[in-house]
C-alpha cells in the first residue's frame, strides 16, 4: 500500500510457479501505473471467467494479504475481522504424506511418533498408497501394493496407541471396488479419517453414501472435497451426502468463498476442516478463519 504497510498471503501452487512469476509482474506493473486503493482493483485484473489454478492461487493470495493488512491496521486478529472468533483453539493433524524418504512401515511409524511428541496435534495423517493406481496395476500387483500400505498404516497405529488418531488419505487411488475393500481393511486397523478413496464425482450418488456408510460401519469418518472452488460446488457435494468431512483449500476458494462453505457445512450439519498441502502462512490464516466458525 502507498503508506507501505503489509499484509501476508501465500500463492504456492505446485507446478505453476511461471505463472504466478508472470501474474505477479503483471500486477507489479499496474501498481507503477495507477494509483491503487485497496485490492479489489488487483482481485479484478486477475479474475477470468476461467480460472487455471496459480490464477486462482494468486486471487486468494492477494486477497489474504489484503484481510490480514486490514487486521494489522485495526489490531485485531483476523479472526475478528472474519465475523469474530468463535474459538479459543483449533483442533489440527499432523500430515507425514510424501515428507518422509523412508518409506518403510518402521520410517512411518518412527516419524508420526517424533511429530506427535514435537506438535501436540490431535491425529496423524498419512498416504500409505505409493504407486497404487488401479488402471495401472493388474491384481497381484494390487494386492502386494495394497498390502504394503497397509502394514504402513498398522505400524503407525500401533506405535501411537491412544496418543493420537490415525487419518488416511487414499489420493483417489481407488476404483469401486477397491475403495470398498480399502474401507473395510482400513476400519479393521483403527483408522478413524478416510479420505479420497476414489474419484467420487465418477460414481453415483448413492454408491458414494453407501462407502459412506461403510465407513460408519468400521466406526471412521469419510473426508473429501478439497478441490471445490466455491459455494455451488460444495453445496452440490453436500446434496449428495457423500461425506462427513469436507475439505476446502483457501487457494482455491479464497476467503470470503472459503469461510461461506465452512459456514454452509457447519449448517448441514458435515465438519469441515481446512486443506492446506503448502506452507506457515497459509496455515496460520486458516487457523484463523477456523476459529471464526462454529463447527457439528
Amino acid at each position: 500500500m502507498s503508506d507501505c504497510a503489509t499484509g501476508w498471503g501465500e500463492a504456492t501452487s505446485f507446478g505453476n510457479e511461471t505463472e504466478i512469476a508472470g501474474l505477479c509482474a503483471h500486477l507489479s506493473a499496474l501498481v507503477a501505473r495507477q494509483q491503487i486503493s485497496g485490492v479489489q482493483p488487483l482481485l479484478a485484473a486477475l479474475r477470468q471467467t476461467e480460472i487455471a489454478p496459480g490464477r486462482r492461487a494468486l486471487l486468494s493470495a492477494v486477497e489474504q494479504a489484503g484481510m490480514d493488512l486490514l487486521a494489522r491496521r485495526a489490531e485485531l486478529p483476523l479472526a475478528e475481522i472474519m465475523g469474530g472468533a468463535r474459538r479459543d483453539a483449533v483442533p489440527f493433524y499432523a500430515n507425514i504424506n510424501r515428507g518422509i524418504s523412508d518409506r518403510t512401515p518402521e520410517g512411518f511409524a518412527d516419524r508420526a511418533r517424533k511429530l506427535i511428541d514435537d506438535t501436540g496435534a490431535c491425529a496423524v495423517k498419512i498416504a500409505p498408497f505409493d504407486g497404487y493406481r488401479w488402471n495401472f496395476l493388474d491384481w497381484p500387483e494390487r494386492r502386494a501394493v495394497m498390502d504394503r500400505g497397509f502394514a504402513r498404516v498398522d505400524a503407525v497405529r500401533s506405535e501411537l496407541g491412544n496418543d493420537a488418531a490415525v487419518f488416511v488419505d487414499c489420493h483417489d487411488r481407488f476404483d469401486l471396488q477397491g475403495a470398498r475393500s480399502v474401507v473395510t481393511e482400513l476400519c479393521k486397523l483403527g483408522v478413524v479419517w478416510i479420505e479420497d478413496p476414489l474419484h467420487m464425482h465418477l460414481v453415483a450418488p448413492e454408491e458414494q453414501r453407501r462407502l459412506r456408510a461403510a465407513c460408519h460401519a468400521g466406526g471412521a469418518r469419510l473426508a473429501g472435497g478439497e478441490n471445490v472452488t466455491n459455494c455451488a460446488e460444495m453445496a452440490a457435494l453436500l446434496a449428495n451426502g457423500s461425506y462427513d468431512v469436507v475439505l476446502p483449500d483457501l487457494r482455491l476458494t479464497g476467503l470470503q468463498e472459503g469461510i461461506a462453505m465452512l459456514r454452509f457445512a457447519a449448517a448441514s450439519g458435515v465438519s469441515a476442516s481446512l486443506h492446506n498441502p503448502v506452507g506457515p502462512v497459509l496455515d496460520a490464516i486458516s487457523v484463523e478463519l477456523a476459529a471464526s466458525v462454529v463447527v457439528p
